[in-house]
């Protein structure tokens, strides 16, 4: 699997949405992706709920944001041992959602996001001991796979 050093959008997408790119300039969202590269998200239900004008100063309510993944992620039981939990379940889904949305393709893109844009995710996430490793990324991800029993919406 090939992993983007840069969380841009590979050139095959640029291609696929510049037709729509006219329209979309004018906004910017939270995923961090202007223009263009924003066309990748807007099919998202969660970057859609949070979709807002450029113009708007205000931006979006980050407790907002964490009320919404945690109203939806809690019926998840969390599968690892409870003395080595140090990093929270919701604060390893939410950053990975957001990685995947902003392009990340692996384990150490959702990290390098996580890094990127950790003074941002402190503002909605608890994060008791910083961003996960890629390994911490995979070990849950890998047991929430084996318990997938849990459907959600």
């Amino acid at each position: 699997m090939k992993v983007l050093k840069s969380l841009e959008a590979p050139n095959i997408w640029k291609q696929a949405f510049i037709p729509l790119a006219i329209f979309v300039h004018k906004f910017n969202c939270w995923c961090g992706w202007t223009g263009l590269y924003h066309t990748l998200c807007l099919g998202s239900s969660i970057c859609t709920l949070l979709y807002y004008r450029q113009s708007d100063k205000t931006g979006i309510d980050s407790k907002d944001i964490t009320t919404k993944f945690q109203e939806y992620f809690t019926q998840i039981k969390d599968p690892r041992v409870k003395m080595t939990r140090y990093h929270l379940l919701t604060d390893i889904i939410t950053i990975a959602i957001l990685a995947v949305i902003a392009g990340a393709q692996g384990w150490e893109d959702i990290q390098e996001y996580g890094l990127s844009k950790e003074e941002w995710l402190k503002t909605f996430l608890e994060l008791p001991f910083g961003i996960p490793s890629p390994d911490t990324f995979r070990r849950v991800f890998e047991r929430l796979k084996k318990n997938s029993e849990v459907r959600m919406g």
